[in-house]
C-alpha cells in the first residue's frame, strides 16, 4: 500500500484517506452491536494514521460508518477520469466507498 502511495504522490495525484471514527460509546451504536469489537476510537492509538503514512495525508475524511458521504462529495467536485480505492477491509468499507463514488460520479 505505501509503495502505491509514493507512486501517486510522485505523480502528482490525488491521494485520499478516510479513517473509520467512532466514539467511545461504540458499543452502543448499531455497528457496535452488530460488531462489538471496539476499534478506531477518535483520540486513542488504533485512530492514528501510521508514521509512514501521515506525511501523504493532506486530505483527510473521518466516517462514522462504512461509507463517507464526504468522500463522494469531494470527488464528485473533481475531473477523474479513475480512482484506485485502497484499504484494509475491502469487504466492508472500501466497497461501500466504491459503491458511493460510483454514484456520485455517474450523476
Amino acid at each position: 500500500m505505501l509503495e502505491k502511495i509514493r507512486h501517486y504522490h510522485k505523480a502528482g495525484d490525488d491521494i485520499v484517506f478516510t479513517m473509520d471514527t467512532h466514539t467511545q460509546d461504540y458499543l452502543d451504536t448499531q455497528e457496535g452491536r452488530k460488531l462489538p469489537v471496539p476499534h478506531c476510537i477518535k483520540g486513542t492509538a488504533g485512530f492514528e494514521l501510521t508514521g509512514e503514512l501521515a506525511p501523504y495525508a493532506s486530505v483527510v475524511f473521518e466516517k462514522p460508518a462504512f461509507g463517507s458521504l464526504t468522500l463522494a462529495e469531494y470527488a464528485s467536485g473533481g475531473e477523474y477520469d479513475q480512482i484506485e480505492l485502497i484499504g484494509l477491509c475491502t469487504d466492508i468499507c472500501v466497497i461501500s466507498n466504491a459503491l458511493l463514488l460510483k454514484s456520485y460520479l455517474d450523476r
